[in-house]
C-alpha cells in the first residue's frame, strides 16, 4: 500500500465520520468550518461522560454546553488538506519507524476560545512556551480533564473551553521537571512526557507540531462553582498518613493531593496517578499493605480486600 493509498483512506474516513452532522454558523474569519455535534449523537454523548466523570466531584456541578467538530474533507480548504495529510504522512512515517506503533493517542490542549479557533484556521503557530517540563506544546491525556481545568479562561458568558485532539507520541522520552529541552535528545525518540507508566503531561516539540497534533473537537463548559468538601475514606486518609512517613521529603505534596481530594479537585483514580508518579508502584503497594496491616490489628474483623481495589472504595 502507497502513502497515497493510505491518505486516501483516511480523508474517507474523516468525511465519512462528518457527514452527519449539520453545519454550524461560525465567523468563517476565526475559523474555517465547524460542525456542531447534536446532542442526541453519540459522539456528544461520549464526550460528556468523559468530562463528567473526569471531573470527580465537580462532574455533578459541570454542564457541557456545546460540541463542535472541526470539519476536515478533501473538499474544504487547501489550508485543512494540507493539515490532515501532514497528519497521517507523519503517522505512516511513524509507523515504519517504529514497527507498526506510531504511539496514536487522544489529549486536551488549554487555550483561551479565540487562541482555539487561531488554531483550527492556522494550526500550532505561536505556541506558549512552558518550561516546566521542556518547551514545546504541552497537552494533557484525554482522562485528565481535571488536570486542565485550572488553566481555562472563562469566556464573557462564563464558557471554558478545551480543544480535543489526536496526538502521535511516537516513542516518548521522560523530560525532567525544570528541563529547558526543546527537541529530541536523539533520534531515537519523537515527543516527550512526564513519566513512562502514567503520563499527566505530552510534550510535542515545535519542529514537528503541526504534523504530530490534528485538533479535532472544540467543547464548551461551564462549572458551577462550590465550596462544599468531600469526605475522604478511612482508609485513604491512613493511605497519606503512612506516605508521610515513608516520604518526609515530599509532604508538601501529599499534603496538596489531600486538599484536592477533600475540595473535590481530583478523583481517586487521579490520586492513583499522583501517587505512582510520587512514590512509584513498589513503594505504594507496599504503604497500602501497612495500612492494611495496622487496619488488621485494630479490627476484630476486616474483609481481605486486594492492593488493586484499595482506590475503589
Amino acid at each position: 500500500m502507497t502513502v497515497k493509498d493510505v491518505l486516501k483512506i483516511d480523508f474517507d474516513c474523516c468525511s465519512t465520520a462528518t457527514s452527519t452532522y449539520r453545519t454550524d454558523n461560525h465567523d468563517s474569519s476565526s475559523c474555517d468550518l465547524l460542525v456542531t455535534i447534536d446532542k442526541s449523537e453519540r459522539d456528544y454523548q461520549v464526550t460528556k461522560e468523559e468530562l463528567v466523570s473526569s471531573l470527580g466531584a465537580l462532574g455533578k456541578s459541570t454542564k457541557l454546553k456545546s460540541v463542535h467538530r472541526k470539519e476536515y474533507s478533501p473538499y474544504t480548504t487547501p489550508g485543512d488538506r494540507e493539515k490532515l495529510q501532514n497528519f497521517f504522512m507523519y503517522k505512516y512515517g511513524l509507523k515504519i519507524k517504529r514497527g507498526g506503533n506510531p504511539n496514536e493517542n487522544f489529549a486536551w490542549y488549554v487555550a483561551p476560545k479565540e487562541q482555539i479557533f487561531n488554531i483550527l484556521s492556522h494550526g500550532f503557530v505561536n505556541p506558549v512556551m512552558n518550561e516546566t517540563h521542556g518547551r514545546g506544546i504541552h497537552l494533557t491525556p484525554s482522562k485528565l480533564v481535571l488536570n486542565c481545568l485550572k488553566s481555562t479562561i472563562p469566556d464573557a458568558e462564563g464558557l471554558r473551553h478545551l480543544l480535543f485532539c489526536r496526538v502521535l507520541l511516537g516513542n516518548a522520552e521522560v523530560v525532567q521537571p525544570g528541563s529547558t529541552q526543546c527537541y529530541p535528545s536523539s533520534e531515537e525518540f519523537d515527543s516527550g512526557v512526564d513519566s513512562l507508566v502514567s503520563p499527566t503531561k505530552y510534550i510535542i516539540w515545535n519542529s514537528h507540531m503541526k504534523a504530530q497534533i490534528l485538533p479535532e473537537l472544540i467543547t464548551s463548559f461551564n462549572v458551577l462553582s462550590t465550596t462544599k468538601r468531600v469526605e475522604i475514606p478511612a482508609h485513604i486518609s491512613a493511605l497519606f498518613f503512612e506516605l508521610s512517613l515513608m516520604l518526609p521529603h515530599d509532604k508538601q505534596s501529599i499534603a496538596k493531593y489531600q486538599k484536592d481530594i477533600e475540595e473535590g479537585k481530583i478523583t481517586l483514580k487521579e490520586l492513583q496517578w499522583h501517587l505512582k508518579n510520587l512514590a512509584g508502584n513498589s513503594l505504594l503497594v507496599q504503604a497500602i499493605k501497612s495500612c492494611k496491616n495496622k487496619r488488621k490489628k485494630m479490627l476484630t474483623f476486616s474483609p481481605h480486600k486486594s492492593s488493586s481495589s484499595y482506590f475503589d472504595n
